[in-house]
């Protein structure tokens, strides 16, 4: 008796540190508006839109997705004031997009590491907000124009 009540409790303790792991997550149940460049020569005229979901442990990327890249794990880790993410979005092609970035309050960034077969590796940057901060400015943008 006494052995079945430490499996429970046993049990309990490590279902509740597997529950608590799953929330900790800081990037979890957000999506960024991202704005992708290549790191050589970034401008408006070549900057790619995107959007980036991090949903439970998988990230999802909007112009990975329209390449036939599903949904991937991510690893994240608190560094100060900033969480610390990567993860690889691949084609089954064997077309990769590794993604080494950083968030912090609602804005994020970093590299994007394109590989694909018999090409030399292609180095991008992205950098972007939360999709609620960018709808927010858009709105005030919007407000001050037809305030005019």
């Amino acid at each position: 008796m006494k052995t079945i009540k430490l499996l429970i409790l046993a049990f309990g303790v490590f279902a509740a540190s597997n529950l608590l792991a799953q929330n900790s997550s800081k990037l979890s149940g957000k999506e960024f508006k991202v704005f992708i460049n290549k790191s050589d020569m970034p401008s408006p005229e070549t900057q790619v839109e995107d959007i980036i979901t991090f949903t439970g442990s998988k990230a999802s990327s909007q112009t990975c997705a329209s390449r036939g890249m599903k949904a991937a794990r991510f690893t994240e880790k608190l560094e100060g004031t900033q969480t610390k993410f990567q993860m690889t979005l691949t084609q089954s092609n064997g077309e990769t997009w590794a993604f080494d970035g950083f968030m912090e309050d609602n804005h994020m960034g970093g590299t994007i590491t394109v590989t694909r077969t018999g090409q030399a590796p292609e180095t991008l940057i992205f950098r972007g907000m939360t999709t609620q901060l960018w709808d927010a400015l858009q709105m005030r943008r919007e407000s001050e124009r037809t305030s005019q």
